[in-house]
This record gives C-alpha cells, structure tokens and sequence, in this order.
C-alpha cells in the first residue's frame, strides 16, 4: 500500500498534531528549530513505514534550498523527485494574523514558482503552526488562491494555570540555558 495525499493529510491533522502536541507538554520542543526536527523525523517515520515509499521515491527534506527562487521553506515531501507537499512551521506564545499571512504567502509564492517551471508541482501546502494561547482558526472568509492547496494545522496547548507554571518553569530553564546555574 502507498499513502496518497489524503493518507498523509488524515495524518497530519491525528497522529501528527497529537504527538506534537504531547512533545511541547512534556516539554521536548523549546524554540521553532526543535519543533522542524520533531516535525521532520514524524513525518519521514510515516512515510517509512510503506514498503514502496522507501529513500528510494520518496524524501523528506529540512529547509531544503530551492536554488531557482532563493527560497528556504521549512520541510518539503518530494516524490519522485519532484516537490509533493510543502510545509512551513511556525512557534509562538501568541499567534497573529500577519505573521501567519506572511508564511502563507511564502508557500503560495513558492507553488506558484514552481508551477510556472515545471509540469508537475506540489499537490498541497501546510502551514502548521504551534500557540501557547490563542483561539483555533487563523484565516477568516475566501481563501482565494489557495483555497485547494493550503491548509493550517493549529496546535494551541491552552494548559491550565498550574501545567502552564511548571511547564513555564523548565522551559524558562532550558531555552535561555544558563552555564553558570550549579
């Protein structure tokens, strides 16, 4: 069995979005960089699994460089060597509009380049991104462009006061690391 785009969208959205959230509760994920690795090795554990969608068809890249358009999208699925899904991630405390307009325009853009140059482009765009706090939908009325290709993927943790302190505490410990602490 090979999994097709819905496959890896019905993925995404479960399996993929609880793992992550569980990943920033324990805490493992401190800063955006930790939060691409994670989403990285899950994606490509996924992908494994399928017999036929071995390194053979299938790659998954980190912030791969796309030479043509000296663009840098977080993680891009490429299947027979060609871009399948493009992913950009985004962390913050709160999430806003024109931070997560400006990453969708990145990924439009970038489909959009893509598709003038070559016959087959990416079939799906994915920004997903990870609040503290913050309600669960970002972009409001027609989606225009992208109304086929984009989707957003929120993972808003919204931990009580008391998870909310102590997970504050050893996150405060561990991304601004301190040497001189005993």
């Amino acid at each position: 069995m090979k999994p097709g785009i819905r496959e890896f969208d019905k993925f995404l959205h479960g399996t993929f979005t609880k793992k992550i959230r569980k990943a920033y509760e324990k805490p493992e994920i401190f800063c955006e960089a930790d939060l691409q690795a994670y989403a990285w090795t899950l994606i490509r554990r996924y992908l494994r699994q399928f017999r036929k969608f071995n390194n053979e068809r299938v790659f998954v890249l980190n912030k791969p460089y796309f030479k043509k358009f000296n663009l840098y999208p977080d993680i891009v699925v490429f299947k027979r060597e060609k871009p399948w899904v493009l992913i950009e991630l985004k962390e913050m405390r709160l999430f806003n509009d024109r931070s997560a307009n400006k990453e969708r325009e990145k990924i439009l853009r970038l489909r959009r380049l893509i598709k003038d140059t070559q016959a087959k482009y990416p079939r799906q765009g994915y920004l997903i991104w990870v609040a503290r706090k913050g309600k669960g939908k970002i972009f409001y009325g027609p989606k225009g462009e992208g109304a086929r290709f984009l989707f957003t993927i929120p993972i808003i943790l919204n931990m009580e006061n008391e998870k909310l302190e102590k997970w504050r505490e050893i996150f405060r410990r561990f991304s601004k690391y301190d040497c001189s602490l005993p």
